[in-house]
């Protein structure tokens, strides 16, 4: 079946909805919204915004699980062995079709729980038959255009930090988002204001472009002149491709993605360079099965505490599902090295295992039970072996 490029988004994790998802209001009921969150008169409003489709969409995660961690000896730690996961969205959108055949929209994401960085992501698309613009609060091309990153895990997804609430790290571990240490979903920024281009799909190749002038990583998008000399990644590129083709009753997807961002003057003389970054995944689809796996590599990795962190390195995913409605099993196993702390030679290494089986109980509603089992061993040379045991539910909407 052909797809769109922009129905793949490996940003939106397994159970969240996708842009300009949801429940749609358009004439009358967008007009009588449009008018209460205004203030102005329902006739007004209803003529500004006749043929707007507003969405409502967002998902909600809930886990109980039981871990146990053997720590290394000179870890002083003693872990409870219950605890809970919880985190969600709701993504607010709007969108309009022209006479002209140009569709205009808009999607703000609330995240939850958090800390400051509320507002995820906040962006406006412009499509066509050209192609489409993504522009504001979002990741890079290779990061949003990579196949191989969330499927096919059931219930936890090992590919991303999650893992680090469930198996906790001994002290000293490079646990940074949106880096081989934890996931093949690198970037070079995070959520920063951007440029994004993606083609139409021909034959099945899609191709995309983006920009960002601030690569921060700060999760909120920054407005302004980049100051060139402080300790900052500016002037970041991605581009990327993929396919998806169908031969038989096999449907296969493969993409690959370059990404790098200038260092600034500061980072320089700290001892860190240019960020570059690559990307390349896949995946296959036959009959209730599906294999895919991804590949990713830090050339050159981003600094941090002053030139003392670096992201530098390599990490690799590889899962495989089957699934017979409403029941899905699945097996996962992530391995990421990294740098680590640049004046102590060694990586920092992390193996993770998981099996997962889930049940859809309706529409948009699963629960899950997973068992995972991760091995952290530290360039300090510290080594901690985790398992956790967690049910959960997953709710989109």
């Amino acid at each position: 079946m052909a797809r769109s490029g922009w129905e793949h988004d490996p940003s939106l994790r397994r159970y969240r909805g996708g842009l300009l998802a949801g429940s749609a209001l358009s004439g009358t009921a967008a007009a009588a919204l449009g008018a209460g969150l205004s203030g102005i008169a329902p006739g007004a409003a209803e003529a500004a915004v006749d043929n707007i489709q507003l969405g409502l969409g967002g998902f909600l995660n809930e886990y109980l699980f039981a871990t146990s961690v053997d720590e290394d000896s000179a870890d002083t730690r003693d872990f409870n062995a219950a605890a809970t996961h919880f985190d969600g969205e709701v993504q607010f959108s709007g969108k309009v079709t022209l006479d002209n055949g140009l569709t205009f929209g808009a999607q703000v994401e609330l995240e939850f729980p958090t800390v400051g960085d509320q507002i995820d992501e906040a962006f406006m698309i412009v499509e066509g038959s050209f192609g489409r613009l993504v522009l504001g609060g979002d990741n890079s091309a290779s990061y949003t255009m990579g196949f191989g990153l969330w499927d096919p895990f059931v219930g936890v997804p090992i590919n991303s930090g999650w893992v680090s609430d469930f198996a906790p790290p001994p002290p000293g571990m490079t646990i940074a988002f949106r880096s081989p240490a934890v996931s093949t979903a690198i970037d070079i920024q995070n959520d920063d204001n951007t440029f994004k281009y993606f083609s139409p799909r021909v034959a099945g190749f899609q191709f995309g472009v983006s920009y960002t002038p601030n690569a921060s990583f700060g999760g909120n998008p920054t407005n302004g002149a980049v100051d060139l000399n402080g300790f900052t990644y500016d002037n970041g590129w991605s581009v990327a491709a993929n396919y998806i083709g169908n031969f038989g009753d096999v449907e296969v997807g493969v993409s690959g993605g370059y990404a790098m961002a200038f260092a600034g003057d500061a980072v320089e003389a700290a001892g860190g360079d240019d960020i570059q970054q690559l990307m390349t995944g896949g995946y296959v689809k036959f009959g209730s099965f599906k294999l895919a796996g991804s590949y990713a590599n830090e050339l050159e990795g981003r600094i941090s505490d002053g030139g003392a962190v670096s992201t530098e390195g390599q990490s690799y995913v590889v899962g495989l599902s089957y699934t017979t409605a409403p029941w899905t099993l699945g097996v996962a196993y992530f391995h990421g090295e990294v740098e680590g702390q640049t004046a102590i030679s060694g990586d920092d290494e992390q193996d993770v295992l998981s099996f997962g089986v889930a049940y859809k109980v309706g529409p948009g509603i699963d629960v899950a039970l997973n068992a995972l089992y991760a091995n952290y061993d530290t360039d300090e040379g510290q080594d901690s072996d985790a398992f956790a045991v967690s049910a959960g539910f997953g709710l989109a909407f």
